[in-house]
């Protein structure tokens, strides 16, 4: 692990070759450069589990509203969920002369039946929904996901990747699986040069039922955070494990090899942050990285 961490601004990031400006809050683009080391994190992280290559999805931005509502997401976090509203062509002469005449836009627009992703592993239920999923079974899923958090803050990006390893089982073997999936992610790191913590922690719940949900996620050790510093005073999550127990499979439908409703679990990385972590720990000239971190990388 470095000794001591590197400062890491927008400017500084900018004119070392890794990110470009803020084009709004929460949104930037990224260089070759942080695509490289972003990717080689990835092999990194996907060479700790054996997956098919059938079992290895990307998924894209948007899912079906259906499916979003089958998880309950927007009951828990309807200030994070990203609905999307569209025009249809035979209707555009008619929206454009009302926002001629000043009507608001909203006014004519109807709600689209795809809403944009917020975690990437939603996307893979609907593909084993009302059906039989074998104990043990591990699907590879990654994505772009977004979540209303408008920040210029380092780190806190509204569009982001998530890579997840989610997992299929009987509640203990999910518990247990999960658990080391923890330890592994922190071998990760370590390789990385970066010492991570293990942290309960909970979901950033809609603020009147966090009083409520908090507790018992954290009474459940149902998610842990695997973190790390990015300056001085403020570590940052760069990836979590979760349980969900049987609740997002008996929304889905799915059942375990004794007929019941089976349990589930995730393992996921922001890859984004990790990335910016990386460089923390590191610092700005990617040329000076440790030759064992490089070598790791590659």
């Amino acid at each position: 692990m470095s000794a001591t961490l590197h400062e890491i601004t927008t400017p500084g990031l900018t004119e070392n070759g890794w990110i470009t400006d803020w084009n709004a809050p929460g949104v930037v683009g990224f260089t070759k450069q942080f695509e490289d080391v972003l990717n080689g994190v990835q092999r990194m992280i996907y060479a700790t589990e054996t997956v098919s290559k059938q079992d290895t999805l990307n998924f894209p931005p948007v899912i079906a509203r259906s499916v979003i509502d089958t998880t309950e997401y927007a009951d828990s976090f309807p200030h994070l969920l990203a609905r999307i509203k569209t025009l249809d062509e035979d209707d555009a002469p008619k929206y454009l002369k009302g926002i001629a005449d000043g009507t608001p836009e909203d006014e004519m627009l109807e709600t689209s039946d795809v809403v944009v992703v917020p975690a990437a592993c939603y996307s893979l239920y609907p593909l084993v929904a009302d059906g039989k999923v074998e104990s043990g079974k591990m699907f590879y899923v990654a994505g772009n996901c977004f979540r209303a958090e408008a920040s210029t803050e380092i780190g806190r990006f509204r569009s982001f990747r998530m890579h997840e390893f989610v997992y299929f089982g009987t509640l203990d073997e999910c518990t247990t699986w999960r658990d080391r999936r923890a330890d592994v992610a922190i071998d990760i790191f370590a390789e990385l040069g970066m010492k991570a913590e293990k942290e309960l922690a909970t979901d950033p719940f809609f603020r009147p039922l966090q009083r409520v949900m908090a507790p018992s996620q954290i009474e459940q050790q149902l998610k842990y955070e695997l973190v790390v510093p990015i300056t001085e005073d403020r570590n940052i999550a760069i990836a979590s494990a979760n349980l969900h127990k049987d609740h997002l499979c008996h929304r889905f439908e799915i059942h375990g090899d004794d007929g019941g409703i089976s349990n589930s679990t995730c393992a996921a990385f922001g890859m984004e942050r990790v990335v910016l972590a990386l460089i923390a720990h590191h610092g700005l000239d990617f040329d000076a990285w440790p030759p064992s971190v490089v070598d790791a990388l590659s």
